[in-house]
């Protein structure tokens, strides 16, 4: 059996790290949950440099995370969600500032193109992306309202959906 993937994007390390912060012992106890489950736990490059605008990278537990650079495959998938992040804004259906690629596109991307199982944030806008798109993954938003027990509901109710799906035969 594969170990399941989750993909960090920056808020969630903010958090995590961030000693006054009102979410940094539900981010410890959530990263603490993934690590003693055995999560491949990833974070994008694009993710690193945005941290590191607010924080020291030696305050990431960068001996557990997985690296994942911005590479080729993900610039691709990131320009096909662009396009339709900028149609809904243009529409009137997200509220966007800037015309360049958002980072939340980009780690949108990568954690597509990664098979991610779940995807980490505290951030409301990126939950708004998320929704829009409607990548190939889980979005789990650590978010004031979130309880930690919803973990285990949510891996329990995965967990029964692909043992139902398995198809068992006798020898």
């Amino acid at each position: 059996m594969k170990n399941k993937k989750v993909f960090c994007d920056t808020s969630f390390f903010v958090r995590m790290t961030t000693i006054n912060d009102p979410l940094r012992c539900q981010a410890k106890s959530i990263f603490n949950y993934f690590t003693k489950n055995n999560f491949e736990i990833l974070i994008s490059t694009v993710a690193i440099a945005e941290f590191c605008t607010k924080g020291d990278i030696k305050n990431l537990p960068m001996e557990i995370l997985k690296v994942i650079s911005f590479d080729f495959n993900h610039a691709l998938k990131a320009a096909d969600f662009a396009k339709k992040v900028f149609a809904a804004r243009k529409e009137g259906v997200i509220s966007m500032h800037r015309n360049i690629i958002p980072n939340d596109v980009k780690l949108f991307a990568q954690a597509d193109c990664k098979s991610i199982d779940y995807f980490l944030s505290s951030d409301a806008k990126s939950k708004n992306i998320y929704d829009l798109l409607k990548p190939n993954f889980q979005f789990i938003d650590i978010g004031s309202e979130f309880d930690i027990s919803e973990l285990q509901k949510i891996f329990l109710q995965t967990n029964k959906t692909n043992f139902s799906k398995r198809n068992f035969s006798s020898n």
